[in-house]
């Protein structure tokens, strides 16, 4: 399981931001469809700034997953942490879109 900051770096104009951010959201949702990705959203704490919940089989699976997100390599910070979940609430589900 793997819990990944994703930080955009700079700032593009308008038009170049609203088609690299269309192009960002269908590289996740992709993903999410798929069952890749589980939980996906906007951090409310950093600008330009999102975080995925992600279980792939293996870091090189999720290395090539993030090569294809147009914002990589060098338009956003991607911060991997792997870990082992011991507990899920069976309540999660009630907090989308809060």
């Amino acid at each position: 399981m793997y819990l990944i900051n994703v930080s955009i770096k700079e700032k593009f104009s308008n038009q170049s931001a609203t088609e690299r951010l269309k192009q960002h959201q269908h590289w996740f949702g992709k993903y999410f469809d798929e069952g890749k990705f589980l939980m996906v959203g906007p951090s409310k704490t950093h600008e330009l700034s999102g975080v995925i919940l992600a279980q792939v089989e293996s870091r090189e699976e999720l290395d090539q997953i993030l090569s294809e997100d147009v914002y990589f390599p060098n338009g956003a910070i991607y911060e991997v942490n792997e870990y082992v979940l011991s507990r899920i609430s069976k309540d999660i589900t009630l907090f989308e879109g809060k």
